[in-house]
């Protein structure tokens, strides 16, 4: 469910998380006893509310911060936490599947897209206004034109559709249950889903999906996968036409609103670091930002630059124990005998890291889910048997 992170908390999205994360906890106390696994969790779960409580009080140092901010952004860290802890207790209980988390994902990030579809088009005839309805349910926008009426349509949830695309592409390796015409619809609706994002990220991210998709294939599916898609980019190129692409193209990449979104990032680098500077080993605490330089004025210590955000927050040991558990979620993907299959998935990862210097995806709920589908991902990749060797690839 697409929302702005500000929502009540008696909206229909906070109080399905309240009852999943209440649920889970009332089943451990339930149990009467604890295994190994879970202390585990339990340790995690402890050092890091151990880790926020303290840069949350080193954060309430500083008088000119509001404790608002504080505990909104501890807020995202908790939520982020939250769902991959919920979701590999409930799995090592035995209480739920791997494959329906995959499954129920999948679902859900499908009727996103299509009901994102399905709303536009009604816009475009003029049945209902998009916009009035995003306001209505405190869904954030920034508008941008596209090409004549259309204009862009981007939410929170459409950050891991991306992401998501590959995943079910290697549906089949991952053991889950989908069928072809499912996985073929899911990739025809997320394409066009994604293209109303109107996001350059997102394009990169979508079209590096289907590469790495690509090459885990044997090479005689791979040239047929080549030729069907240069025949679908021919089609679309002769009924288009070239004039409307170029615009579309040249609103994206080389219009105004391109250059001054570059630029503000730039900007953002310069005085996130300038902050980093006078704070460098603990930061200025959760919740900190740069009072001469505010990205978004109802979430101060939001910017698109959030690796040098953190940084600027948590100064450099923060910032190292947060990259600890991303780089643990990594190796988990590196294992003997290496596949392509695994490398495919390492470098979705990577790129996944590496969007969190451009946009402030690391920390959400939606973001929660794609740390819960890859941590997932690598466990099943742990359990099948080698297949898609590097040096040895299977002709079938």
């Amino acid at each position: 469910m697409p929302s702005d992170g500000s929502h009540g908390i008696l909206s229909p999205k906070s109080l399905a998380f309240f009852a999943a994360s209440g649920s889970s906890v009332l089943l451990l106390f339930l149990q009467g006893s604890i295994n190994y696994r879970q202390i585990k969790l339990f340790i995690f779960a402890l050092f890091a509310a151990c880790f926020l409580l303290a840069w949350l009080i080193l954060g309430s140092i500083d008088i000119q911060q509001q404790g608002y901010w504080q505990s909104d952004q501890a807020k995202l860290f908790l939520i982020t936490l939250a769902v991959p802890l919920m979701g590999i207790y409930l799995v090592n209980e035995r209480l739920l599947s791997i494959q329906a988390i995959f499954q129920t994902v999948f679902a859900a990030s499908f009727l996103h897209c299509s009901a994102k579809l399905i709303f536009v088009i009604l816009h475009l005839l003029g049945v209902i206004s998009i916009w009035d309805m995003m306001r209505f349910f405190g869904i954030r926008f920034m508008p941008m034109g596209i090409y004549g009426s259309l204009e862009r349509m981007q939410t929170s949830v459409d950050i891991i559709t991306p992401f998501i695309v590959f995943f079910v592409l290697q549906s089949r390796r991952l053991q889950v249950g989908c069928h072809r015409w499912l996985v073929g619809a899911y990739v025809v609706v997320s394409c066009l889903a994604n293209f109303l994002s109107f996001s350059r990220l997102l394009f990169f991210v979508y079209g590096f999906s289907l590469v790495l998709s690509a090459l885990s294939l044997p090479i005689k599916k791979l040239a047929s996968l080549a030729m069907g898609c240069a025949l679908v980019i021919l089609i679309i190129f002769s009924y288009v036409g070239m004039g409307p692409i170029q615009e579309i193209v040249e609103q994206r990449l080389f219009s105004n609103d391109s250059y001054l979104s570059d630029e503000t990032r730039w900007q953002q680098m310069s005085a996130l670091w300038g902050e980093y500077e006078s704070h460098l080993w603990f930061g200025k605490g959760m919740g900190g930002y740069v009072k001469d330089f505010i990205r978004d004025d109802q979430l101060p210590y939001s910017y698109e630059v959030q690796w040098l955000a953190f940084l600027m927050q948590f100064g450099l040991i923060g910032w190292l124990l947060i990259w600890t558990p991303l780089l643990f979620l990594a190796w988990r993907f590196i294992s003997y005998p290496m596949t392509r299959t695994r490398l495919s998935f390492l470098a979705l990862f990577g790129l996944w890291l590496l969007s969190g210097l451009t946009n402030p995806f690391l920390i959400s709920l939606t973001s929660a889910v794609l740390y819960t589908l890859f941590y997932f991902a690598a466990e099943l990749l742990q359990r099948r048997p080698s297949e898609f060797k590097l040096k040895s690839v299977s002709p079938t």
